[in-house]
């Protein structure tokens, strides 16, 4: 069921910005850094990646400062014995390991290339056991000439336990990207 409310709000997403005129478009393609907080396994540094889809918004705000936003963020916090590119999906319990997929919208003070911004998104995450759960995963930051810096958290909530040890989890982390004009 969750999986089908978020294709629909992808496609919906997608086809207000079809239908509008003249919308700025961006992709963002970021590396990111952080911690789970809340586990109780040791908590080593973690890296990810993200790539996000940024589609002006001409149908609320109709500014070239709101955009609606589509990301997918993988993201590996090796625990244990785990190394960082050994530990992706390897069939051990050595690592936390999840995809996001996400929707939201971003408020800027400036243009998209320029500027502080505000970006809460919601989706899906799915962990490495194949379980997904509800991901609540709000961005802060600033841009300038392209390049962005920001912090993010990322609060997943399940109902089965992950190898943290627990149901649900926290990411406080920070990433580094650009914003591709397309």
């Amino acid at each position: 069921m969750r999986t089908k409310i978020f294709t629909f709000l992808i496609f919906s997403i997608l086809a207000i910005g079809t239908i509008s005129a003249q919308s700025l478009m961006y992709l963002n393609i970021s590396a990111d850094g952080g911690f789970v907080t809340n586990s109780v396994e040791d908590r080593k540094f973690g890296i990810g990646g993200s790539a996000a889809f940024f589609l002006q918004d001409n149908l609320i705000a109709k500014t070239d400062r709101h955009f609606w936003t589509i990301t997918a963020r993988a993201f590996n916090n090796p625990i244990r014995d785990g190394k960082f590119i050994t530990s992706v999906l390897n069939k051990k319990a050595d690592a936390f390991n999840y995809l996001g997929l996400l929707a939201g919208y971003r408020i800027a003070t400036g243009d998209m290339q320029n500027g502080f911004y505000l970006e809460p998104r919601v989706g899906i995450h799915i962990p490495a056991t194949r379980k997904p759960g509800l991901l609540f995963s709000p961005t802060v930051g600033y841009a300038t000439h392209g390049f962005q810096l920001g912090a993010f958290g990322d609060f997943g909530f399940t109902n089965k336990n992950l190898v943290i040890g627990k149901q649900n989890f926290i990411t406080i982390g920070v990433s580094l990207g650009y914003n591709f004009n397309l």
